[in-house]
């Protein structure tokens, strides 16, 4: 009840609302974004596969950062990487950016999910964790109902994944930056490190 009452708890909401969504979006969509631009499918797969392995990568990486860093920050730079990711993927025509994609939305996928975890512990501490945490959960599950579906109506209507795309790069840095602002409100109404 106390941390439903604060509006730090309604802040993170929606940054993981937003952030989630996102990550979703792009998640579901990639495969046929990379048909769509001429890869053949078996290529494509491949492409979605090499993500997967990045993400593997990204949880131990982050995970490991975390013991030793501000997972705020750390969380900031997670989403930053995906946005970075998500604006290479608009330029797929190139090896590079869609190798500097999978890297980077990789990394991504693999380190939001313990980050999450920690950041909300972190914040609200350990006394109700379990039901805090559950509702955050029920948060990412919506995005993961959200984001696919908004990508396919956007799909739908502009019969390319472009604007979609452009809204997934500026979500997630916009999460990133909404993140580090919640840092710096918790720092300044107290001295605890996260």
């Amino acid at each position: 009840g106390e941390a439903v009452r604060g509006g730090r708890f309604w802040a993170l909401v929606g940054v993981y609302l937003l952030a989630y969504t996102c990550v979703f979006s792009a998640m579901v969509h990639q495969y046929p974004y990379f048909t769509d631009q001429g890869f053949p499918v078996g290529q494509a797969a491949l492409l979605v596969s090499a993500l997967l392995s990045f993400a593997v990568l990204g949880g131990a990486s982050f995970g490991w950062a975390s013991d030793r860093y501000d997972v705020l920050r750390l969380s900031a730079v997670c989403y930053a990487f995906g946005a970075t990711g998500m604006a290479l993927l608009l330029w797929a025509d190139s090896v590079l950016s869609v190798a500097g994609y999978i890297v980077c939305f990789g990394l991504l996928f693999g380190g939001t999910t313990p980050l999450t975890a920690l950041v909300v512990g972190r914040i609200f501490g350990m006394k109700a964790y379990g039901v805090i945490y559950g509702f955050y959960q029920t948060v990412i599950c919506l995005s993961g109902f959200i984001g696919p579906i908004g990508m396919g109506y956007i799909y739908d209507v502009t019969a390319s994944y472009r604007v979609g795309f452009v809204g997934v790069s500026i979500g997630l840095l916009c999460a990133s930056g909404l993140l580090l602002l919640l840092r710096s409100k918790i720092s300044q109404t107290a001295h605890s490190v996260f």
